[in-house]
């Protein structure tokens, strides 16, 4: 163990457990086998850190946080992330493991289901459901109480409304809602926030406009788009998800 750790006499740890400068482990917390705690973090109360886990600098697991690790199972947390009250994390296998990136905060009893590709910056609501393998880009926001079946994909600055029940792909930079989750249009005041230009949002909002308003077949509105200006890369994100993506929530 490195110095400046502070860990409580009733916490449980295993040998092999490597802890970074400056641990701290609350009373009644577990660490299970081949664990690593990054520099600064914090496990509270009761929390439990399974088998092969890797915590990176920074994190806060609050009580009653389980992490369900297991060779060869794992469970990666990105630095900064913030777990709080009652998280509930699977480990995925080899090929696909869990991961949640750095930044981001997964509110009170929230359930992620193994082998989920969680990005940076994501913010999820108290009690949300995420099935086995579902992928959420970076800077998305998922609402409370919401429900998103297994392998779908959020993208990137998307938004999910609260209580909803996701059964497809959401596009990125869009907002959906509902149950079953309906497209609401873009997410144009996180993209405002987040610094992308007046063109880009344009253009999101023109190639928006062609497909779901004017009833323009996404291939076709591409081609159009591409003839017509210079698109940014974000709209190109966009249609690429429209063009390939199955089950998009629309």
């Amino acid at each position: 163990m490195d110095s400046g750790t502070d860990i409580h006499p009733s916490a449980m740890l295993h040998p092999t457990t490597q802890l970074g400068f400056r641990v701290r482990i609350d009373s009644g917390a577990l660490v299970e086998k081949d664990v690593r705690l990054g520099e600064g973090v914090h496990v509270m109360s009761r929390a439990v850190i399974g088998q092969g886990c890797q915590i990176e600098a920074g994190c806060i697991l609050f009580p009653g946080c389980v992490l369900v690790g297991g060779r060869p199972s794992s469970i990666l947390v990105g630095e900064g992330t913030v777990l709080r009250e009652h998280v509930v994390i699977y480990g995925g296998c080899t090929e696909c493991p869990t991961v949640i990136g750095s930044s981001s905060l997964l509110m009170g009893g929230v359930y992620i289901g193994p082998g989920c590709q969680i990005g940076h910056g994501v913010v999820m609501g108290n009690g949300t459901v995420l099935c086995d393998k579902v992928h959420l880009g970076d800077q998305c926001v998922v609402g409370g109480l919401s429900y998103i079946s297994g392998g779908n994909r959020i993208g990137r600055f998307a938004m999910v409304g609260g209580m909803s029940q996701v059964l497809g792909n959401v596009l990125p930079f869009s907002t959906s809602s509902g149950s079953p989750a309906r497209s609401c249009g873009l997410n144009t005041i996180g993209l405002r926030r987040a610094g992308f230009s007046d063109k880009m949002r344009m253009d999101l909002k023109r190639a928006y406009r062609m497909v779901f308003l004017e009833g323009i077949d996404p291939e076709e509105a591409y081609l159009r788009l591409l003839e017509k200006m210079d698109v940014t890369q974000e709209v190109i994100e966009f249609m690429e998800a429209l063009r390939f993506q199955s089950d998009v929530v629309l």
